[in-house]
């Protein structure tokens, strides 16, 4: 397939090409959960595709309509309301049975230890939400301290075992400190009204919706895409997506319904730039994670001097910058310096005006909103400036 139309067609899908007018919880249900590390992607992902402030994301997490959960493959994301059973119960079976596992074979924690804090959790919180220090002091006894035993497998108490179990199972949910969406500081409460994901909900249901979700959002995509963004194995990836109607496209392995298959006959790849700048954990690249394919040829050397600047870039499946795309395609990178409030970048191509309003847009979004854009939880203005350093250099 051609490698422009196939760009084009996915950042289509994307919601990259027009800013629209959906609200968040549209956008995320249309074009994809937003990936959520402790990073800013959740803002960035949604002011790429409507321009949504930071107070308006901020309100819609408060209000519910959209929100946080360790969803696909254990990993947090940010789910419209619509998705919240769905996301949450293709999450079990990740991150908290993983860490129980774990618990019961190196420090020989068992089921009945794990119910009785369960319970004890569930009786703090019914008087209201309450954060770690506070779940402690109610808890009392309950809480174990593993010591150097636990320290070694990164479980020094056995509270984060009963707060995974219960937010895996819909019990409880957390509480973002200030209501920011870029945060690792939380409360817990019951999560009331909360959507069943219990055994009346088979996983095997909830891969169908997955997959049925997921080819929504991206179109075209392979079996193997599909099983790095689910965790599944490879034998659930065939039975999720036995009875969803998809089709190999010619000289690919990748995988379209047929209504995707007949789109594509007809599609045209814009005549006009479409610019948007985007985090590196945007869901452009993350649902396929197959950042190769927005490669042009023609920049091959760019990748390359870049990797011997400031890591590996050129043949990665991730990105080591945030990147500016154009119709699906990357055309720059960049990286936000707090030091000067501003965007560093560098452009593939001759900067226009329609891009440097895009930057100018952006950067102004973060300066006035945000204060930084952070990839993830432990990403800082002195752990990337070797990045910005190199995009500088480039830029020159």
């Amino acid at each position: 397939m051609d490698q422009t139309l196939l760009c084009a067609y996915l950042s289509h899908r994307q919601g990259l090409d027009d800013i629209s007018g959906k609200t968040n919880r549209e956008v995320l249900a249309t074009h994809g959960w937003a990936r959520s590390v402790g990073g800013h992607n959740g803002y960035i992902s949604l002011f790429a595709r409507n321009r949504s402030t930071s107070a308006q994301a901020e309100a819609d997490n408060t209000a519910s309509e959209i929100y946080e959960f360790a969803s696909a493959r254990g990993c947090t994301y940010f789910l419209p309301r619509d998705h919240f059973q769905v996301g949450i119960k293709a999450g079990q079976g990740f991150n908290d049975a993983s860490a129980i596992r774990t618990a019961k074979s190196k420090l020989g924690v068992t089921d009945e230890e794990i119910s009785t804090l369960k319970a004890g959790i569930l009786k703090a919180l019914s008087s209201g939400p309450k954060d770690n220090p506070g779940l402690k002091a109610e808890l009392g006894d309950l809480i174990v301290n593993y010591g150097e035993a636990g320290k070694k497998i990164g479980q020094t108490t056995n509270l984060s075992l009963g707060v995974l179990s219960l937010q895996a199972e819909a019990k409880i949910r957390r509480i973002p400190h200030g209501g920011k969406m870029d945060t690792q500081s939380y409360s817990y409460e019951i999560f009331e009204n909360a959507p069943l994901v219990n055994d009346s909900f088979a996983k095997e249901s909830a891969y169908k919706q997955l997959a049925t979700l997921y080819w929504s959002w991206i179109g075209l995509a392979s079996l193997a895409h599909f099983q790095w963004f689910s965790g599944l194995s490879l034998k659930a990836c065939k039975e999720a997506t036995a009875d969803l109607g998809l089709n190999a496209v010619d000289g690919t392995d990748l995988l379209a319904t047929q209504d995707v298959i007949d789109e594509l006959t007809t599609f045209e790849v814009c005549d006009k730039p479409s610019y948007r700048l985007i985090l590196s954990l945007d869901s452009l690249f993350l649902l396929r994670r197959d950042v190769a394919s927005h490669i042009r040829e023609k920049d091959r050397d760019h990748w390359a001097r870049l990797s011997e600047r400031a890591g590996p870039s050129l043949g990665s499946k991730d990105l080591a910058h945030h990147a500016i795309v154009d119709r699906g395609k990357i055309v720059g990178l960049w990286e936000y310096d707090v030091s000067s409030e501003s965007i560093v970048y560098c452009c593939f191509d001759k900067l226009d005006s329609q891009l440097e309003e895009e930057i100018n847009s952006t950067q102004d979004f973060i300066r006035r909103e945000l204060g930084d854009c952070k990839s993830h939880s432990l990403d800082s203005p002195k752990s990337r400036q070797v990045g910005i350093d190199s995009l500088r250099s480039m830029s020159n």
